[in-house]
């Protein structure tokens, strides 16, 4: 299996990325997806030296021989002030980055036009999109806003639906998931990222699903 370390730089000094960095470097790690982060809001901690993503993708660089990854936000960063704004920036932290990987979406249309959009711009990189299954319709609705990720109606109707059934619900969002992937791989995406949240059933079900397993045979 290939690592690749999620590094924060929220809530870290300086020197403590460098020490991080170097130890990745070190322990023979070269895959690194650079974050900002957010500190953690019920705990009392400074805040990070670094400002943003971009500052990290530097450091990084600087240290070693890295593959560096950046999230990518399909629907928009939850900060930005308008779409040109937000794309304009989003282009100029590819522009630093090996690849990115994108935050949670639900609709293949979200992708192709956000992945259009990103090489009208110039982005070269390869986009990796994010797939949430939903077998959670309450906490995955929540990230999503967080994300600021829309979370289609369609979706949370046929969710609600069987909401008392934990086992319908797995079902369904697995079934929609594996849809999502399926126009996804057949428009060419470079790869799938899964969120498994520490759970790979889901994950699992929609990989034997796709026929992946099978493909690499």
């Amino acid at each position: 299996m290939l690592p690749m370390a999620h590094l924060t730089c929220a809530a870290h000094t300086l020197d403590d990325l460098v020490e991080i960095v170097t130890r990745y470097r070190d322990e023979g790690v070269r895959n690194i997806l650079a974050l900002r982060g957010d500190p953690p809001a019920d705990v009392d901690v400074p805040s990070g030296e670094l400002d943003f993503a971009t500052d990290l993708v530097g450091l990084v660089r600087d240290i070693g021989d890295f593959a560096i990854g950046v999230a990518v936000h399909p629907e928009g960063h939850p900060a930005s002030r308008g779409r040109a704004e937000d794309r304009r920036r989003q282009a100029e932290k590819l522009a630093l980055a090996d690849f990115g990987v994108s935050q949670l979406f639900f609709e293949a249309e979200v992708w192709s036009t956000f992945v259009e959009e990103m090489r009208s711009l110039g982005v070269v990189a390869p986009l990796i999109p994010g797939i949430m299954p939903v077998t959670n319709v309450k906490s995955v609705k929540r990230m999503a806003a967080m994300s600021g990720a829309d979370f289609p109606a369609w979706l949370e109707a046929r969710l609600r639906a069987v909401e008392d059934d934990p086992a319908a619900m797995h079902r369904v969002g697995v079934e929609a998931a594996t849809d999502l992937c399926r126009r996804l791989l057949d428009d060419g995406v470079a790869g799938l990222h899964f969120y498994t949240l520490n759970r790979s059933s889901a994950t699992r079900e929609i990989h034997a699903n796709l026929g992946l397993g099978a493909r690499r045979r």
